[in-house]
């Protein structure tokens, strides 16, 4: 797991969450409610930048957050075993998957790359 990943809050823009994927070198970036806070309230990948910013011709400096991230977010708990994670992000067919304590507050994030880097069988993970 990445702990403390980068994450935007829900009024950012479309353009300060791609921002933040390239400057991090992530392909998704957790919404959290507040950035002292940091519970978890959605998510967005670069899908979700393609398909409901750019595809629809819409300006990312005037989208809202939240209004293309996934909502709500698919996430596990820090306590969960790591096979569990895995079988989540399998079955919903993501490539990351937020970490959140019981407050439901963002601690990390687990990514494929994760899984690769540390042994983890990634072949059933879409």
């Amino acid at each position: 797991m990445t702990r403390e990943p980068a994450s935007c809050v829900a009024s950012d823009t479309a353009a300060r969450a791609a921002y933040l994927m390239e400057h991090w070198k992530v392909g998704g970036i957790p919404v959290v409610d507040d950035l002292d806070v940091d519970r978890l309230v959605g998510m967005i990948t670069e899908r979700d930048l393609a398909e409901k910013v750019v595809a629809q011709g819409l300006d990312p400096r005037r989208v809202k957050a939240e209004e293309i991230m996934t909502r709500p977010a698919v996430a596990c708990r820090e306590e969960d075993e790591l096979d569990a994670a895995v079988q989540l992000m399998h079955a919903r067919g993501i490539g990351r998957i937020p970490v959140v304590d019981k407050a439901w507050r963002l601690v990390g994030i687990i990514s494929e790359a994760d899984l690769a880097v540390h042994g983890q069988e990634t072949e059933h993970i879409a």
